[in-house]
């Protein structure tokens, strides 16, 4: 499971930048959160946010 620092590391952007995307993406392809509040990104999910980057 990757983690929004992981990804905006490996992006070359900021946290920030990726909660941005991660609200421009449409509903079915957001990653969902678990228990903790924490987002499980799934495959589908990182190749949204690089598209929109």
């Amino acid at each position: 499971m990757e983690t929004i620092s992981s990804i905006a590391k490996r992006l070359n952007v900021t946290n920030g930048r990726i909660y941005q995307i991660i609200k421009e993406i449409p509903a079915d392809k957001q990653p969902k959160k678990d228990a903790k509040g924490k987002y499980n990104f799934t495959k589908e999910s990182v190749e949204a946010n690089r598209k929109l980057l």
